[in-house]
């Protein structure tokens, strides 16, 4: 027979409410509730608040320059197991709308 499962573990996989958004943003192409679903991500991230409020107090960035600064806010290495994120993090925030990026387009829009 197969184990059961217990309530427990199956509300351990559910979206959250935020999640859930975003979800519904893309399997429908809403890009209003994809921005609104990201924005809310970087607003409860400190660390990505606080780079979106360097971003704006620069004006303009480069893309290296913005690279760099995604390592120094997350705390990031070359050693580090998450660096290949970076370009993740880039593609979050330039969809949630706060900051502009050249081409290409994020990771979930290139399909």
């Amino acid at each position: 027979s197969f184990p059961t499962r217990r309530s427990s573990d199956l509300d351990a996989n559910k979206l959250t409410e935020l999640g859930l958004q975003l979800a519904l943003g893309l399997s429908h192409d809403n890009d209003s509730l994809i921005r609104e679903a990201l924005q809310q991500v970087v607003r409860d991230s400190p660390p990505l608040a606080r780079l979106i409020a360097i971003l704006r107090a620069r004006g303009s960035m480069s893309t290296e320059s913005l690279r760099g600064n995604v390592i120094l806010a997350t705390g990031l290495n070359k050693e580090s197991r998450n660096f290949v994120f970076i370009r993740t993090i880039i593609d979050l925030l330039g969809g949630s709308g706060l900051i502009t990026l050249p081409a290409p387009a994020p990771a979930w829009r290139r399909f």
